[in-house]
């Protein structure tokens, strides 16, 4: 049945019981033992788990469609642009300089700041990654499988904190993670484009700031200014150690 699931992914999740059975020469009633031994109630609910993961899947190109045909192969930059500046200019009507402050304040306090992205946010992870180091704070990445991420949580402790980017939909290993630093009692910081992606996680801060229609293809154009506007503020709040440390960075890379 396997076989047959990976052969056809984009219709085999539809069958019934009886089809998928058909499809793989066996009794109707191993089709809900397989269910069964994978952890299911029965075979509707491992149905209904197949079809929401094939939507899910067929989302990006959905989205990326819509874009599409709402411009024509002479306007598709200004269109783009002209979208992302209104997506910019509206950050101001949902986060304030006070809540940039405090997030700052917040990454300037820790021992080690845990950059958590999956996906697409991976660029913003790394871009956080070099500008945090360069502003002269510890840092560790949490991207990946979940034993890596579990690996890089090994060392958590009170005082760090945990900076988390999260997009349309919750990453995998985002629960896991949150959970561990819960239980250390560390604080953390998420960044998002939508108050139903953080409807689970009791935050100690969050930046929501929407990218754009949600049905549509979206960049990273507004975390990527909000991360800006952070890294900006950490300079200015930390007493001169982002300045210090891009100075000795400076005299190092003179020194070659």
């Amino acid at each position: 049945m396997v076989g047959v699931l990976l052969s056809n992914p984009t219709l085999a999740p539809y069958f019934s019981a009886t089809k998928l059975a058909q499809e793989a020469g066996v009794h109707p009633s191993a089709a809900v033992r397989f269910a069964k031994r994978l952890g299911y109630a029965g075979y509707a609910q491992f149905r209904e788990a197949l079809i929401s993961e094939t939507m899910k899947a067929s989302e990006p190109a959905k989205r990326m469609t819509k874009r599409l045909e709402k411009s024509d192969s002479n306007e598709i930059l200004a269109k783009l642009v002209g979208d992302e500046m209104v997506a910019l200019n509206a950050i101001k009507n949902h986060i304030s300089q006070d809540q940039i402050d405090l997030v700052a304040q917040t990454l300037s306090e820790a021992r080690c700041v845990y950059i958590f992205a999956q996906g697409n946010s991976i660029a913003l992870q790394f871009m956080l990654d070099l500008r945090l180091r360069r502003a002269g704070l510890q840092t560790v990445l949490l991207s990946g499988l979940y034993r890596e991420i579990a690996e890089g949580l090994l060392a958590v402790q009170r005082t760090d904190v945990l900076l988390a980017l999260t997009f349309h939909a919750e990453p995998p290993g985002l629960a896991l993670t949150y959970e561990e630093f819960k239980n250390a009692g560390a604080r953390t910081i998420m960044i998002s484009d939508s108050k139903r992606n953080l409807l689970p996680y009791n935050s100690s801060l969050q930046l929501i700031a929407p990218r754009g229609e949600e049905s549509e293809y979206q960049s990273l154009t507004v975390p990527m200014a909000i991360c800006n506007a952070v890294i900006l503020t950490l300079a200015k709040l930390d007493g001169g150690k982002t300045l210090k440390s891009l100075e000795k960075l400076g005299t190092i890379i003179q020194s070659e």
